[in-house]
């Protein structure tokens, strides 16, 4: 089972949309695909029902930041542990309400590197 995780500010709008997306429902493309959202620690503590811990990144297969600030951060409160695994940055800016319809079609349009084959270093830039 391919586990991702998925993270923004709180945890609380990007992550569960991208997360929900993914999840592995019978009625999804993505069987066997399980999926996790999460706020990047201490960015939003009053917004996250729970915040980034060191066993999430060794839960992981593969990780997903919305934005370049949750990736810096990331690394700055984890440091040598967030290293462990490749972290890719989404391109997602913080403009979205929870399961908007753009945000979805966004994520649907990078599954192959997200959930597939292709190389999430070589994804596009789905916002400017």
């Amino acid at each position: 089972m391919l586990k991702l995780l998925f993270i923004c500010d709180a945890g609380v709008r990007r992550s569960p949309t991208a997360a929900e997306l993914f999840a592995d429902r019978a009625e999804t493309r993505f069987r066997g695909v399980r999926a996790a959202a999460i706020g990047a620690a201490n960015l939003v503590p009053e917004l996250a029902d729970h915040q980034l811990e060191g066993d999430d990144f060794r839960w992981a297969d593969r990780i997903f930041c919305m934005d370049k600030r949750n990736e810096v951060h990331i690394r700055q409160l984890f440091g040598k542990l967030s290293y462990e695994k490749k972290i890719a940055v989404l391109g997602v800016p913080d403009r979205f309400v929870k399961n908007d319809p753009r945000l979805k079609a966004a994520f649907e349009s990078l599954a192959e590197y997200i959930v597939g084959d292709k190389d999430p270093d070589y994804m596009p830039l789905i916002f400017r």
